[in-house]
């Protein structure tokens, strides 16, 4: 998570085109721009010391040229600006201030940075390719341009930017272009920084190669270039900058050793000390064959209250595995005498945010092992270090596992401690990688989950985001739809809202009668699912999932998947998932509840099996039980078919404002709801149960192999029938019915508990003045306080 330096501007400008104050709420997202046929690219902003936004993006199409009023035949990326007040509004007109258009070709790896100036003017760096320029030597050239603009989004220097000085190096050279560039205000100077690659003819064969040089400029305020330097060293891979003390730079990048190697540039662009400073002698260099990890920056570089630096970043000490390391380079360049080790060596990683506050790094980190090159696990891990000495600060010394998925792997949008808790902004996407959610996830400081609720629609595709905690307050900004085609919009989430929290404890809100005599249960948050591989049980965090033809691995107990179709009451036998076509081996009944589940309290075994006369009583015996059964579906975006399935409701169940539903229907579109109106629906209470399918042996029926969406449902009851069936509910588009089969036959799960309190919920430190959110039992029931907030069991304010 980048740390960004509020400064203070006056705001004189005047509110142009006004949207609409910051919404409240934590799935209202508000556009800031939405061009038909677009793509969004690279969002940045930066806030500001009197509430206001500043805002860099790229667009990329069929743009009219604003100069001629007509479509180029060529696709641009355009560099844009908006400004939001205080309040949300937009300052800018719609599509905000155009800062350059020129036709860029590949200018889609243009690095967008932003910095702001003592004064409050924005300073920006891009790519463009400039027809006619002298200095291009083809027309595959790129050169790096840094432009200024006021707070009224007026341009300061030329228009057409500042060109970073071009050095020429080799004569052969066929092209010559700028990469990974970037803009850093320091003191009184900004410095102007990129990778050169020039393109020569290979002295080998017929090929060519490309060279690669670390060039530094140092620019006035007014964007004159005071000095430039070029390292002639032709083995530069990656690099990074941060200010430094004086109005120097800090300059970190891979050196010829294939480590990391730091300097601190003065306004000349020389280095103020003796000698480069390698970081660590171990290679930063991926042996894993030249992807996005062959050579990487450090992932963070914070400058401490002494004028050094922190640095969190990977090496690779042998092929297939990444180590994430913690060091420190004190101001005079010397360094910290020893790594800290941070994360497990398992494989490599996939994504990553740190916070470091006061004395304390507290680290995530989503790392991936592929298994048989068919399997990916994915185990998310969490560290906490003391930065002045490198003391690990958990039991764990490479870190806490926070969690483990196969092939589902979590991007951290942002992190945000709280007192003595934390929470965990995250993106994941779902079984087929069509549609991602987006979540904020209250832990407690030794790793265990407390609350969770959806953020930004729940279901938002997001290219990329930017994010900034400040305060009671987070802001993201990201781009919707794949390759940004949904446009840019923004978000302020309220941290100490809990309203839409539910303690993690695996149940819905929902209460179901279930008996004549008014037992009531709630159901589990989805069906079922387990792990032979690793023996884990787990229920799945989402109603609507169904791993249909994934069951067919049930033979194989080394497969690394989850399945979810098993035979009658298979429990937790030693061979959980059971497979035989002998129904003598399933001649005793063991609940799947009776066990510890992995994402939930390990302690909390009070889950259960429903009998056939309680699904009975719940399906055509309680209260106007016709009205609350039905059929319907849940639209998975960027699809509009839904996924079919069957809706139960609860006793007490209000149907949420402008939702409508037909307790009638015949079909699954009749009822097809967004997730955003499904997580109203779940909120109050509603049950959905997907279209299993069903296994026979190895072989899986009644659904669609392509996409895995079932044609029929099929749920286990606990209730034999005879010697060798047992009964099961069925739902499929003709409704609902209870019957029997033989109980080798793979049936989908759903478990239940007899409502009661929570069990399993710990007390943890709420965001806002230090107030505390703690449990409460009021007349037998239990709440959530937090103030003189209180809050049902499931995370609704009450008052």
């Amino acid at each position: 998570m980048k740390q960004f330096l509020l400064t203070m501007l006056l705001c004189t400008a005047a509110t142009l085109n006004a949207l609409a104050q910051w919404p409240t709420g934590d799935n209202v997202l508000s556009p800031i721009d939405q061009g038909k046929n677009l793509e969004y690219y690279d969002p940045t902003m930066i806030r500001k010391a009197d509430g206001s936004t500043l805002i860099g993006y790229k667009t990329f199409g069929y743009h009219v040229n604003p100069e001629t009023g007509e479509t180029d035949p060529e696709r641009y990326f355009y560099l844009r600006m908006q400004k939001l007040d205080k309040d949300g509004n937009m300052l800018f007109p719609e599509g905000g201030v155009l800062i350059s258009y020129k036709p860029t070709l590949t200018a889609s790896y243009s690095s967008l940075t932003l910095d702001t100036l003592s004064n409050g003017d924005v300073v920006f760096c891009f790519e463009d390719r400039r027809p006619g320029d002298p200095t291009y030597i083809s027309n595959k050239d790129l050169r790096a341009y840094a432009y200024c603009y006021n707070q009224q989004g007026e341009s300061v220097w030329s228009k057409d930017g500042i060109q970073m000085p071009v050095f020429p190096q080799q004569k052969n050279a066929t092209s010559r272009l700028f990469e990974n560039e970037k803009i850093t205000v320091s003191g009184d100077y900004i410095y102007f920084t990129s990778i050169v690659i020039e393109n020569v003819p290979s002295t080998i064969d017929n090929s060519s190669v490309d060279i690669k040089y670390l060039e530094v400029a140092c620019m006035d305020y007014n964007g004159n270039i005071l000095s430039s330097h070029i390292d002639s060293v032709a083995h530069w891979f990656n690099y990074d900058v941060r200010p430094a003390p004086d109005g120097n730079l800090y300059y970190v990048y891979t050196n010829t050793k294939e480590s990391y190697s730091a300097e601190c540039l003065n306004p000349n662009c020389e280095n103020i000390w003796s000698e480069p400073t390698v970081i660590d002698t171990i290679s930063v260099v991926s042996r894993s064959g030249g992807g996005s990890e062959h050579a990487l920056p450090p992932k963070e570089i914070v400058r401490m209250s002494d004028d050094g630096l922190a640095l969190v970043y990977h090496v690779y000490p042998d092929l297939g595995r990444a180590i994430l390391i913690y060091n420190r380079l004190y101001a005079d360049g010397t360094m910290f005498g020893h790594r800290t080790i941070l994360t497990d060596t398992i494989g490599g990683h996939h994504s990553h945010i740190f916070q470091m506050e006061d004395d304390v790094l507290t680290v995530f980190e989503d790392r991936v092992r592929s298994i048989n090159g068919k399997r990916d696990e994915h185990y998310t891990y969490y560290n906490r270090v003391k930065m002045s000495d490198g003391t690990k600060l958990l039991d764990e010394p490479n870190g806490y596992i926070l969690d483990m998925n196969v092939n589902s792997n979590m991007d951290f949008i942002g992190f945000v401690k709280t007192g003595d808790s934390f929470q965990l902004l995250t993106n994941t996407n779902d079984l087929y990688y069509s549609t991602n959610f987006n979540y904020s996830t209250t832990y407690d400081m030794n790793g265990s989950r407390q609350f969770r609720k959806p953020i930004y629609g729940g279901d938002q595709y997001i290219s990329n985001i930017e994010f900034i905690n400040e305060g009671q307050y987070a802001y993201a900004m990201l781009t919707k739809e794949e390759y940004g085609r949904g446009g840019i919009w923004i978000s302020r989430i309220d941290l100490t809202d809990y309203t839409n929290s539910a303690p993690v404890t695996g149940e819905l809100p929902g209460k179901f009668t279930v008996s004549a005599d008014g037992k009531q249960v709630v159901f589990a948050q989805g069906s079922f699912e387990y792990m032979r591989s690793h023996q884990f049980a787990h229920i799945s965090e989402k109603q609507w999932v169904a791993l249909t033809g994934k069951n067919q691995w049930i033979s194989d107990p080394t497969n690394i998947n989850w399945l979810d179709l098993f035979g009658w009451g298979t429990g937790d036998d030693a061979d959980l998932t059971k497979y035989s076509t002998n129904t003598a081996d399933y001649a005793t009944f063991t609940d799947w509840g009776n066990m510890s589940f992995r994402n939930l309290n390990p302690t909390d075994t009070s889950w259960r099996t429903l009998t056939a006369d309680e699904w009975d009583y719940l399906l055509n015996g309680r209260e106007d039980a016709a009205n609350k059964r039905t059929i319907g579906g849940i639209i998975m975006e960027p699809k509009t078919n839904p996924v079919g399935g069957a809706i139960l409701l609860p006793d007490d169940f209000v149907l949420p404002a402008g939702i409508q539903m037909d307790m009638s229907a015949t079909d699954f579109n009749t009822n097809g709801y967004s997730l955003n109106d499904w997580y109203q629906l779940e909120q109050n209470g509603a049950i959905y149960l997907p279209l299993s399918a069903y296994r026979e042996g190895t072989d899986i029926y009644d659904f669609e192999p392509i996409s895995g969406i079932g044609y029929g449902g099929y749920y286990w009851t606990s209730t034999a029938d005879g010697d060798a069936n047992a009964k099961y509910v069925k739902v499929n588009k003709n409704g609902w019915s209870i019957t029997s089969d033989t109980r080798d036959k793979g049936f989908a799960i759903r478990l239940v508990k007899d409502a009661g309190a929570p069990v399993g919920i710990k007390d943890v430190a709420a965001p806002a003045k230090d107030n505390t959110i703690r449990k409460v039992l009021i007349n037998g029931k239990f709440y959530i306080m937090q103030g003189d907030n209180l809050f049902n069991a499931q995370g609704a304010k009450l008052r």
